[in-house]
């Protein structure tokens, strides 16, 4: 990856109050850890680093915990991994759900509320051993990013072609947002905090706060992107990178190649793959219809239809939509009830991520055999307005030949 383009490796974002509170840390505590207490204090860095998400989800009023897997912070953080996690809850630092199953479901963590709200900061790791294993990192995820279609496609094609915006201009477009009463695909307002405390500002849950937004966007940009990293076959090898994981709003107002870009997605499109692997009917699905049928808004049953497929057959039943479904696409819904009784709730959902994975890596190839660079956001793509026409015209003809019941 082009090193201008690329985050360094051994700059950190971490907590501000946990970076504060290191200095009194026992020197007994810290050996515990580590015989080197610099070194230690390094480790704990790196440790709750991975727990940015938690802060950034706990902002947006998203479910804050992280699973981190056992070999992942043994070869990160080293085999005193576990006295590191329970010194930070004796500190009061994190929390940890201790849903534990071997080979299944790891421990998962979330920073507490009072590290939530004193925020993040960038700090340079100076430990040679710690440093060298970030840099190995990079290189390993840079080496399986380059080997994947639609991440070396980002990398190659597309971030050298992207221009940011400042902070400053970030700010008067949210604001903008706010005065117009913008709300994201979930239902959330957008709202300026000002100078009012983030600790009090977590308990409005129908709220996202700009000010959070344009941070977790300078974590994202500042110093280069992150390398896109490829999901597990549990989320069908789905790709994240900086702009997967960025605000719609902000992504929205990016450029490429110095030209205002339109988004591209797919109509319904889960649902869609559900009936394609499951059902037999071949009409389409849609979220009008499904409003219609339930007398709701549309707005609703689309975000009802966003985690439908993913919930377990207690909290479907429960559901609206069941309702639809059951009338509508009774043999794709009484497949689906099967399959998540016998094989888990979560394998319906790695299908359908796998589909979209299948579907977007075909897209992709086709856009890069055209030059045509495109931001990828999972089952949707960012283009210039002067390729809107030619990229639907690819995604609608990947889709049917797939044979699927869905368009751009």
């Amino acid at each position: 990856m082009n090193l201008q383009l690329a985050k360094d490796p051994c700059i950190l974002w971490v907590n501000r109050k946990l970076l504060n509170e290191l200095s009194a840390f026992s020197e007994q505590e810290l050996k515990s850890i580590s015989p080197n207490t610099d070194r230690a204090k390094e480790l704990v860095l790196v440790f709750c680093s991975e727990l940015n998400r938690s802060f950034f989800k706990k902002c947006r009023k998203e479910d804050p915990w992280i699973s981190l897997k056992s070999i992942y912070l043994r070869d990160n953080v080293g085999a005193s991994y576990n006295k590191l996690r329970e010194l930070l809850i004796r500190k009061g630092v994190i929390n940890v759900f201790e849903y534990y199953i071997p080979g299944k479901q790891s421990y998962k963590y979330e920073m507490r509320d009072e590290y939530v709200t004193s925020g993040i900061t960038e700090y340079q790791i100076v430990n040679e051993k710690i440093r060298k294993k970030l840099l190995q990192r990079h290189e390993d995820v840079t080496a399986h990013a380059l080997e994947n279609p639609i991440s070396s496609f980002l990398i190659e094609e597309v971030y050298p072609n992207i221009q940011l915006k400042s902070k400053k201009e970030l700010l008067e477009i949210g604001q903008n947002h706010v005065k117009s009463g913008y709300s994201t695909s979930k239902g959330k307002f957008l709202k300026q905090r000002g100078h009012k405390s983030r600790l009090n500002s977590l308990k409005r849950k129908n709220v996202r706060y700009i000010e959070d937004d344009i941070l977790l966007y300078e974590r994202l940009t500042k110093g280069g992107f992150k390398v896109p990293t490829i999901g597990s076959t549990r989320c069908g090898g789905r790709v994240y990178d900086s702009f997967s994981l960025m605000p719609k709003w902000i992504r929205s107002s990016l450029t490429v190649n110095n030209s205002e870009l339109v988004e591209l997605d797919y109509s319904t499109l889960h649902p869609n793959i559900a009936n394609h692997i499951y059902g037999n009917n071949k009409n389409t699905i849609s979220h009008t219809d499904a409003a219609n049928f339930l007398k709701i808004d549309k707005k609703e049953a689309k975000i009802m239809n966003m985690s439908f497929f993913n919930k377990r057959v207690k909290d479907m039943k429960a559901c609206p939509l069941f309702e639809y479904y059951q009338s509508e696409f009774p043999s794709m819904l009484d497949e689906i009830v099967l399959i998540k009784d016998v094989y888990g709730y979560k394998k319906v959902s790695h299908d359908l991520f796998r589909i979209e994975t299948k579907l977007m890596t075909e897209v992709i190839n086709q856009l890069r055999a055209l030059h045509i660079p495109a931001i990828y956001i999972y089952d949707a793509l960012l283009v210039e307005k002067s390729n809107e026409a030619i990229v639907r015209n690819i995604m609608n003809n990947c889709a049917r030949e797939i044979g699927l019941n869905t368009s751009v």
